[in-house]
């Protein structure tokens, strides 16, 4: 027929593609201008967000990221046209301040915590960072901790914290112990205890992990870091579990959690 086949994301309760899409003759003769513009050596002119190359792409790279849920969209599309700084008293700035408000007390709800509890950042990297900064900081005021403060963490965390750690080793700010993981990509929880020492003030280790898809057993490497040393923190980064398993923050354990949604 005159319609051709293309590959397309379609939206569902899951992660799903679809193989095939119906294409217009108007599509399908944009992209063949596309691609003959790209082979004569003009690069392609089109909107990054169109072209050829995504059109007949099929896309698998769920854990990154994916397309927003129209249920998300409709919650977002009133402040894409409403603005008011949320500290702001006037008649712009409450809303704000009380959609905000809204936001942080369903995200507590679904973690298990208190809504004071829960800060939003610019990302899940600013959030990793802050929970070991912040737990550095603190680490100083222990009595517990007499040399420079410890933190164990695992072989497969994400940069955010792996290169956090390295940089402030790097500036006499920390030491820091890598646990490995076993071969189906899981920390153990005893390797996590024989790992804390007297220095230790805090152990980070990633709730699910984005390319091997390991969950590991916060709850229990929880308890047994802090079997090691009673006032060490725990952190987890949680940012590839939020929305796909459950995460409560009681129920695993931990004092510092970092969410992406």
């Amino acid at each position: 027929g005159e319609d051709g086949e293309l590959g397309a994301i379609i939206r569902g309760t899951g992660p799903k593609v679809s193989l095939s899409r119906r294409a217009t003759t108007t599509q399908r003769a944009r992209m063949s201008a596309t691609a003959r513009h790209a082979s004569e050596g003009g690069g392609v002119s089109e909107s990054p967000l169109g072209g050829a190359e995504k059109a007949a792409c099929i896309y698998l790279d769920w854990n990154a990221t994916t397309p927003i849920y129209e249920e998300v969209a409709d919650e977002m599309r009133p402040y894409l046209t409403h603005f008011g700084n949320p500290s702001s008293s006037h008649a712009y700035g409450r809303p704000s301040k009380a959609a905000v408000k809204y936001g942080r007390d369903r995200v507590a709800k679904l973690m298990g915590c208190s809504s004071s509890e829960v800060f939003f950042t610019s990302c899940g990297s600013e959030a990793d960072n802050w929970a070991i900064a912040s737990a550095l900081a603190r680490g100083k005021q222990l009595a517990s901790c007499t040399g420079r403060p410890h933190v164990v963490t695992s072989n497969i965390e994400h940069p955010a914290i792996l290169e956090a750690l390295r940089a402030y080793q790097a500036d006499g700010l920390c030491d820091f112990t890598l646990v490995e993981v076993d071969g189906e990509g899981t920390v153990c929880p005893s390797a996590v205890e024989r790992a804390v020492t007297e220095n230790t003030v805090l152990v980070t280790i990633m709730h699910s992990n984005n390319e091997v898809g390991a969950v590991q057993d916060l709850a229990a490497i929880a308890k047994a870091a802090k079997r090691a040393k009673r006032d060490v923190l725990v952190h987890t980064d949680a940012a590839q579990s939020f929305g796909k398993v459950c995460v409560n923050v009681k129920e695993l354990g931990v004092d510092l959690c970092t969410l992406v949604g």
